[in-house]
């Protein structure tokens, strides 16, 4: 039998409660918008300021592979979604499989991310550890290639969050649904994974589609 979900002592009622761990999860996505909006200003800047050099980095990129990744992540939103909508039904063997899912989609494209990783390392495209470039665009490409590595695993990062964040809850709604009577937990989760797809939606075609495909 589940027992009813715990009120904590700073709240009047459980519906306050909820509220306000919502408002907390949108706040901390607000957060993280606006530490990526700042990224995606350092490469508008570089853009405008090396758009040869942007156009040339994009295009040895494998734009194939980041585009199955991107298939990944917003099928992956989907499956989540639907897992948050069996978790607010009190589906929680069902909500568990769909976050099983959607964990081992994340972990394909981290797979994926590292398999583009290597071969930029096997080309020498990865600034301050092997970079080697002959032609007219250097400081510009070398721009374009720290940005890379950096936006794409700052995101990683974030991915694998949400991948060790999924797993945990279709455990605990396999094995423990008597801890979230309460589906808030899980659709913070879905929250913050939606938010890891969205970064990635605006990744993709400022990396890959700079200049239209070679």
């Amino acid at each position: 039998m589940s027992s009813p979900p715990e009120l904590g002592m700073q709240f009047s009622d459980l519906r306050q409660q909820k509220d306000a761990y919502r408002l907390g999860a949108w706040v901390f996505v607000a957060s993280e918008i606006m530490l990526f909006a700042g990224i995606f200003l350092v490469y508008l800047i570089g853009r405008m300021t090396h758009p040869e050099a942007f156009t040339e980095g994009s295009h040895e990129l494998n734009q194939f592979l980041g585009a199955v990744n991107t298939a990944i992540l917003l099928t992956s939103s989907f499956s989540v979604a639907v897992a948050v909508s069996k978790a607010e039904d009190k589906k929680y063997r069902t909500a568990s499989w769909l976050l099983l899912l959607t964990a081992v989609m994340g972990i394909c494209f981290l797979g994926i991310k590292a398999y583009e990783w290597y071969e930029e390392y096997e080309r020498a495209r990865v600034p301050g550890l092997n970079f080697t470039y002959e032609g007219e665009h250097l400081p510009g490409l070398l721009l374009f290639f720290w940005f890379y590595f950096t936006s794409t695993a700052l995101h990683a990062i974030h991915v694998t969050i949400g991948v060790l964040v999924n797993l945990w809850f279709a455990w605990v709604c396999r094995y423990r649904a008597h801890w979230v009577p309460d589906p808030s937990p899980v659709v913070l989760s879905g929250i913050y994974w939606h938010l890891v797809d969205l970064v990635w939606i605006f990744l993709f075609p400022f990396l890959y589609l700079v200049g239209g495909a070679s």
